[in-house]
């Protein structure tokens, strides 16, 4: 049999060692917690960021090309039988941020870039930007 005193000790030094455990990693263990609750919040908030840039990119490209073609319709109606100059969408800030992320040839992007006038291109560009908001969840 064990002395009751030893009995008590054993029993205390346990609890103790037990009490001390919990003390000590109890707050480790919110810490884990709530750091993981704030990976998911900031997570959370740069996707809406990310999805509110691209909204935001989608709306500008949209705009571009509604306003350079009317641009060039208008430019095509006034200049009548004259001498054509043509014009490229190159360095347009709208086009130059759609460009890397068009899955047409490259002859294709610079048959659009010169010929914007042209509906067909226009219509070509638009299904473009269509294909990159649902690719993107916009829709």
């Amino acid at each position: 049999m064990v002395d009751p005193v030893w009995a008590g000790v054993i029993g205390g030094a346990i609890g103790g060692f037990f009490t001390s455990a919990v003390s000590l990693l109890g707050p480790r263990v919110n810490w884990g917690i709530e750091s993981r609750k704030l990976d998911k919040l900031h997570e959370t908030e740069m996707s809406k960021t990310r999805q509110e840039h691209r909204r935001a990119m989608v709306a500008e490209w949209r705009i571009g090309i509604h306003e350079e073609h009317e641009k060039r319709v208008q430019k095509e109606r006034d200049r009548g039988s004259g001498p054509s100059y043509l014009e490229s969408l190159s360095g347009l800030r709208w086009f130059e941020s759609l460009r890397p992320r068009l899955t047409i040839e490259a002859n294709a992007i610079n048959e659009i870039s010169w010929s914007f006038e042209d509906s067909d291109k226009v219509e070509e560009l638009s299904a473009e930007v269509a294909r990159i908001e649902k690719e993107w969840g916009l829709v």
